[in-house]
Order: C-alpha cells, then structure tokens, then sequence
C-alpha cells in the first residue's frame, strides 16, 4: 500500500516570532551554570501561606532583589553603533508566557518593572492578570501579535534597533533578566537559547525541598564567578527576605482570597 504524501505546513505567526527571537538568542555568547539549592524552609512556609504565590512570583522576586544590588547583572552588551555596556538604573523581568493565540500556544514576554519593590501578593496578582486576561487588553501583546504580521525582515530590522541599538527600547520590549521554567511538567531546560544577560530557569523541586536553579548568562557581559556569585546570592535572599515575607501571609490584607494552588 503507498504511503499516503507529507505536506508544507506555513510558519504561523506564533512561531515565526519565537524564531525572531531566537535569531538574536544565537548571537549571543551564552553559558549555562547550575547550583543546587535547599529550600526546604521556603517549600514548607509557601505550603501555609495564604495567598499562596506561584514559584514563578517567589524567584522572579528573589532574583531581582540580588540584580538590584548586583549592577553587572543589569548590564547588557550593545555592538552598535560602537561595542560598549549599557547599564539599566532598574530592573525589568521578562517572564516567559505561553498564551493560546491562532489555534497554538504562543510565547510572550511578560514584562514586570521592579520586581524586587513589589510584595508577592501584589507581584503574584500581576502576572496571573498577564497570564489569563485577553491577549487584546494587554498593549505588551498587540504589538507583538502586529509585529508578527510584518514581512520576516522587517521584523527582524525593527527587533534590531530595540536589541542591538536602542537600549531603552531592549529593557521595554524584552525586559533585563529572563525568567520561565518547565519544571511544571517533569522536565528541565539545561541550555536555552537566551535574549537576556541572564537568564533564570529551574527543574523540579526534590521532595526534600533542594532543586537545580540554572543561570543561562552572556558571558561578554558576565564571568562565571559573576553567576554563580549572583545564584548563591539569590539562595541566601530565598532563605531570608522571601521565606520572611512568606511567613507573614495569612491573609492579612482585608478582602485577600486565596490563589489557586499550583505544585
């Protein structure tokens, strides 16, 4: 019996940007570390608060709290229109959103400035708003689906200036760190292509409260020591400043409801 053909399926819109950025990912020098961390008090104070934050809020928080003190970690490498560093006065966190959008499941950056001022009840409310509110309410996202309109070069030309030029419009549109994780599902990203000068990523959480927290960085901007000085760092933050903040939720703002809870 003959095989029945393959077909060309088109690139859709949703993976046509996620291509966009990972052409300018690969331009980057980057290095992955790793660092297993013990979070056993933190595991067990976030199993009692209310409302309870996502894992995504508590180490989006912790890492900006170190970047903030840490000025190399907001630096970015910009090779026009001469090479040199560009650094930010603040944070922006780019966390990695998979939203639906043309029948698929598309990547946005959700964008939080100053993530380190915001409590974990505050910053948890933002991105659950970014997760789930339509993709039309969120100006962030408009222009992303418009820009996924455009001709592939036109695209690329426009993300350029922002990346490689512009350095206010790179901290606007793409943020200063990255944050995402696959942990959710079992699963563990040890070398992702990154936009940022560092990148935040994790694997599951051990039933004794350790997991692998891994730093993909640019090393044109970082060392090494850099990074595994800015992931001790953010272990000490998780073990003191977060698992004190997680200590006082218990649903002490009038009206507070609790969060869905989330593994």
């Amino acid at each position: 019996m003959a095989r029945p053909p393959g077909r060309n399926v088109p690139v859709s819109a949703p993976r046509g940007l996620v291509g966009d950025f990972l052409h300018f990912g690969q331009k980057q020098a980057n290095v992955t570390i790793g660092k297993r961390m013990d979070l056993g008090r933190v595991v067990a104070a976030r199993a009692l608060a209310e409302p309870r934050p996502s894992w995504s809020a508590i180490f989006t928080k912790a890492y900006a709290i170190v970047a903030a003190r840490q000025t190399v970690l907001r630096r970015a490498y910009m090779p026009l229109p001469w090479p040199r560093f560009y650094e930010y006065p603040l944070n922006v966190a780019s966390v990695v959103l998979q939203r639906p959008w043309h029948g698929e499941e598309g990547l946005f950056l959700a964008c939080v400035r100053s993530p380190e001022s915001k409590g974990l009840v505050e910053l948890q409310r933002q991105l659950r708003r970014l997760k789930e509110a339509p993709l039309h309410s969120i100006k962030r996202f408009r222009l992303a689906r418009r820009l996924s309109r455009w001709p592939r070069f036109v695209r690329r030309f426009v993300m350029g200036l922002a990346f490689h030029l512009i350095a206010r419009r790179r901290a606007r549109h793409f943020g200063t760190f990255g944050v995402t994780s696959v942990a959710r599902l079992g699963a563990d990203a040890f070398h992702p292509i990154s936009l940022w000068t560092s990148y935040l990523h994790h694997g599951v959480i051990s039933a004794d409260g350790s997991l692998w927290m891994r730093l993909t960085f640019d090393h044109r901007v970082l060392d090494g020591l850099a990074g595994a000085q800015a992931l001790a760092d953010m272990e000490e933050v998780l073990n003191h400043e977060i698992l004190d903040e997680l200590g006082t939720l218990r649903f002490t703002e009038p009206g507070a409801k609790p969060f869905k809870k989330s593994a």
